[in-house]
């Protein structure tokens, strides 16, 4: 399903509760993926100062050329029997700015310890690690790009609330859950 089409929300509402998941176009965080696998970033230490002649830091990620997974499609899901798009609706139409807001959370989630489960200076470790595997540099949200996907957009029983999963480089199990209140990050889980 495309955004665009005329009458996608009122598709969406009829589909959502019947089929509890419909896969639509992506409309944000486009340019997202995932092209590593960093496994757990507390094993990241500084690459340019290891801590030891044992410290392998290629050991620690792996490289997809290719990434894990396209951005081209998100999946919408629920399993609400009544079914609300309003911040679904609300998300669609301020994608670019909520996009920005997401990433400058993520940012300091991970570098910032704003609430990720490894110090900001392991990430920081796995970026520089990266960077000279690459022979270039990254900004902060360069990286987060390069480790992040929108794979799902959960619609809770809260009318004003939309859950954003994301396929995560350094959590390929649980993924990192953006929750979306009123247009504004809620919470990062």
């Amino acid at each position: 399903m495309k955004i665009t089409d005329p009458d996608f929300f009122d598709t969406l509402k009829e589909s959502l509760p019947k089929k509890n998941q419909v896969e639509i176009d992506n409309f944000m965080c486009k340019d997202w993926n995932v092209y590593y696998e960093l496994y757990n970033p507390e094993n990241f230490e500084d690459p340019l100062n290891p801590p030891g002649a044992w410290y392998d830091p290629n050991s620690n990620y792996e490289y997809y050329e290719k990434p894990f997974r396209g951005t081209e499609h998100i999946t919408i899901y629920t399993d609400e029997e009544k079914v609300s798009l309003t911040a679904l609706q609300k998300l669609i139409k301020n994608s670019d700015s909520i996009e920005q807001e997401i990433l400058s959370t993520l940012v300091n989630y991970t570098f910032g310890n704003g609430g990720a489960y490894a110090e900001g200076k392991h990430y920081a470790y796995a970026k520089k690690t990266i960077e000279l595997f690459h022979n270039t540099t990254f900004t902060d949200e360069e990286f987060i790009k390069r480790n992040l996907r929108i794979d799902t957009i959960v619609i809770p029983a809260e009318k004003d609330e939309v859950h954003i999963d994301f396929r995560c480089g350094w959590d390929g199990e649980h993924g990192i859950i953006v929750k979306i209140k009123n247009n504004k990050v809620k919470e990062v889980a």
